[in-house]
């Protein structure tokens, strides 16, 4: 790997810029999202190691979900409208509203995580809670959707 990077770096501009570097893991530095303040905070360099604990994955999946979701709403179909713009906008929704409705009669778009919970049954899962996707009438766009990915849904939600 140190001679492909030796090589990058030898054949690129002349004016003193890397191609490419490579940067320890280790000493990259951590930073947190704050969702009420959305913004970047520094995480105190503790005892870094290479496995974390268990609940390291969980935060990793909230903070994950947290920046997707706040560059969703920044997109110009989920912005609120604003007077003579023609295009439709759409409103971003959460599992909670899902749960907490009967029955919802409109299309809502949900972003949510993939999981499977029960063997062969799918859940789209937010910070607010989980509910069952049926799959069998879906119609997927390009792209590929494994399980703990993210996904926007788009559907009518009946209990």
């Amino acid at each position: 790997v140190e001679a492909a990077v030796e090589e990058c770096n030898s054949a690129s501009d002349s004016d003193g810029e890397k191609a490419m570097v490579v940067i320890d893991a280790f000493s990259v530095p951590r930073f947190s999202y704050n969702v009420d303040q959305k913004k970047f905070f520094p995480v105190p360099s503790g005892s870094l190691r290479l496995h974390e604990e268990a609940g390291a994955k969980a935060t990793l999946f909230r903070e994950h979900y947290a920046l997707v979701h706040q560059w969703t709403l920044r997109h110009e179909l989920f912005t609120p409208p604003s007077l003579g713009q023609p295009l439709k906008k759409f409103q971003l929704r959460n599992v909670e509203y899902l749960l907490s409705s009967s029955g919802i009669p409109d299309e809502v778009i949900v972003l949510g995580m993939l999981a499977q919970v029960k063997e062969g049954k799918f859940h789209l899962e937010d910070p607010t809670g989980a509910v069952e996707l049926d799959l069998s009438e879906c119609t997927f766009h390009t792209g590929i959707f494994v399980e703990n990915s993210l996904v926007l849904a788009e559907g009518f939600y009946d209990d």
